[in-house]
């Protein structure tokens, strides 16, 4: 995912608002077959401080791939090397309102990550074959507070979850 700055002016009512915001964006491009994933989660939160990203996704060909980092203001970016949290939270095919993680950055560190919902709005793709609630949570990185997505996906067909394993069976 891409971090950056949003800047610009608004005009509105006649009435001009500058724009300074710090921002994110999804980098997927084109076509995709949402039916081909079985779930997946997404947090991820900026502010001027920091950025942290994390995904998981489960495919058919793979039952787990998580990725993540950290940036930390004037500082390059970390990778995330572990996350910690409880997977069964996440194969309930519903949105969670709250979730909590440790994060291990580069083997060496470890932050705690708080993410509560504050709303959601649900899409449906491929004829209901799969779901994808995007959410807007308050966040805390290790004390920092700030705002960000919390987005949960699920396949029509929960056998898929994690390709049917047992979330104690999949190695961290």
């Amino acid at each position: 995912e891409q971090e950056g700055v949003l800047t610009g002016t608004l005009t509105l009512d006649g009435k001009e608002f500058i724009i300074d915001l710090p921002c994110l964006r999804d980098h997927s491009y084109g076509r995709r077959v949402w039916d081909y994933m079985n779930n997946h989660l997404w947090l991820a939160t900026v502010d001027n401080e920091c950025m942290f990203n994390f995904s998981m996704v489960s495919y058919p060909s793979m039952t787990i791939l998580e990725v993540g980092h950290l940036r930390e203001k004037d500082n390059p970016i970390e990778y995330l090397t572990k996350a910690s949290y409880d997977r069964n939270e996440i194969v309930k095919g519903e949105i969670v309102n709250e979730i909590n993680m440790v994060a291990q950055i580069n083997k060496k560190r470890k932050i705690n990550i708080k993410a509560k919902l504050l709303r959601s709005i649900p899409y449906v793709f491929e004829d209901g074959a799969y779901t994808l609630i995007e959410g807007i949570a308050d966040y805390e990185l290790d004390g920092i507070k700030c705002r960000g997505i919390l987005e949960i996906g699920f396949n029509r067909d929960t056998s898929r979850f994690m390709n049917g394993k047992k979330i104690s069976k999949i190695r961290e």
